[in-house]
């Protein structure tokens, strides 16, 4: 029997602009639909899909040693996480974020060896009609400012996920919510200056917000 576990968020955070609900669910899937064969992503491509409750997508990018790749995605009424393994199927990457349903995610890194990755998009709850749209939006020899913003990017996710568990933590462990929120502004801080250095608007206007 297959067996999938799908792990997301749920909690309040406080924006500049407001509210922000991002909701996290925490459940185990058993007898659920196996992931199809991946399908080829390139750089340029647009894939504009639906996505089901409970669903995974898999691509497989073809990517050299030494390159550095990045993929995007525009979320439309669903959750995504993104999650990239190598070919053996072991996890190199799990990436979400703070949008929700709305907005974009994106998944960087930089290959140590040439060979195929694979690119799996899921989400563990959906309403009818969700989509999102996936695109390779970058493929060449890795730059100085790429290596600053693939560890912008981790050190942005970490931050994330700290936030989240201070949140959840703060009704029945005041301190350790304490603590988790400030190793999450830690990790903000130190992400800064690297998408600075990457001369990354985006993530470093984002993190401004969070942080």
């Amino acid at each position: 029997v297959y067996t999938r576990y799908v792990i997301s968020y749920a909690g309040r955070w406080k924006t500049p602009g407001g509210s922000f609900v991002l909701g996290i669910l925490i459940a185990a899937g058993l007898g659920a639909t196996p992931p199809e064969a991946p399908a080829p992503l390139s750089l340029g491509d647009v894939v504009e899909r639906e996505i089901a409750e409970s669903e995974t997508h898999g691509y497989s990018l073809d990517v050299p040693a030494g390159h550095f790749v990045q993929v995007v995605v525009e979320q439309h009424g669903v959750d995504v996480e993104l999650v990239l393994r190598d070919a053996d199927g072991e996890e190199l990457l799990h990436r979400d974020s703070l949008h929700g349903t709305k907005g974009q995610d994106r998944l960087s890194t930089i290959a140590e060896e040439s060979g195929r990755l694979i690119l799996e998009v899921s989400t563990g709850h959906a309403e009818p009609e969700s989509h999102y749209v996936l695109r390779q939006v970058a493929l060449r020899p890795t730059l100085e400012t790429d290596r600053a913003l693939v560890q912008a990017e981790e050190l942005s996710f970490q931050a994330m996920v700290a936030a989240f568990r201070g949140n959840l933590a703060k009704d029945k462990a005041p301190d350790r919510a304490l603590q988790l929120w400030q190793q999450a502004a830690e990790l903000w801080n130190r992400a800064l200056p690297l998408w600075q250095a990457a001369g990354d608007g985006l993530g470093k206007s984002e993190t401004l917000g969070w942080s």
